[in-house]
């Protein structure tokens, strides 16, 4: 028998966070990398703002969904006065 607690397996928010992580973080090198674009908002860098709102957010869910793997299923077992 096993008196280790058991953990929760990974949630889907830490896939999601990981996802949004690293789409942010592709988009944010494709952005700063990138050439000028002739658009009408194109000085602002709007793909850099999307980068990194993505990358928070995925970093958000990855700290959600770690905290939540460390949460145990059970408490432990009080120990014994015998």
């Amino acid at each position: 028998m096993n008196d280790e607690p058991q953990t929760e397996p990974l949630p889907i928010w830490f896939f999601v966070g990981l996802l949004l992580a690293l789409y942010g973080a592709v988009i944010m090198v494709g952005g700063i990398l990138g050439g000028a674009h002739r658009t009408v908002f194109g000085e602002y860098r709007p793909e850099l703002w999307w980068a990194g709102l993505m990358l928070a957010a995925g970093l958000v869910f990855l700290a959600i969904g770690l905290r939540r793997r460390n949460c145990p299923l059970r408490p432990p077992a009080p120990p014994d006065h015998n």
